[in-house]
């Protein structure tokens, strides 16, 4: 990508090559490939580029600003913010990790005494083999063990990592 400059801010973005007019005069769009900076920049045409870069692992831009011409370096910068993006919560769970899971995130005693309250849930888990983030018991046993939807999908992702 590319800016062009005019009286020293971006006048413009151009997101990918194509036939510009400078003044009176028509370019065609091969001069992105074939023209080097030093002339590109004659025309008022710099690079693009994003501060700082990506960085390794999950995560996704916040926030970035508008381009802005640095004339030290004959640039255009947009400057980014990145967040942390979570894993993604699995869809179920086997039971032993689910309940490792609630033992490491504090959870397990208060889950035993909800279901201790509730036979049907019981008999429920000691037959099942995999715990269903989509169960719609789950949010009932959330709220009895003062967990939020947050704590359950932290709860679902340590349980498939174990």
């Amino acid at each position: 990508m590319w800016v062009r400059i005019e009286r020293g801010a971006v006048a413009e973005t151009i997101f990918a090559p194509r036939q510009i007019s400078v003044g009176e005069i028509n370019y065609p769009s091969n001069i992105f490939e074939l023209w080097s900076e030093a002339e590109l920049a004659a025309l008022g045409i710099v690079p693009l580029v994003y501060e700082p870069e990506l960085p390794e692992g999950n995560y996704a831009v916040a926030s970035e600003s508008a381009p802005v011409y640095n004339a030290a370096n004959n640039r255009a910068v947009i400057t980014r913010t990145y967040e942390a993006v979570p894993e993604p919560v699995p869809p179920s769970v086997l039971k032993l990790p689910f309940v490792r899971a609630l033992r490491q995130k504090g959870f397990e005693v208060a889950f035993w005494a909800a279901l201790e309250e509730d036979a049907t849930a019981k008999l429920d888990f000691s037959l099942a083999n995999e715990i269903d983030r989509s169960d719609p018991k789950i949010p009932q046993f959330a709220a009895a063990i003062g967990a939020s939807d947050a704590d359950v999908d932290e709860v679902f992702r340590l349980a498939a990592t174990l």
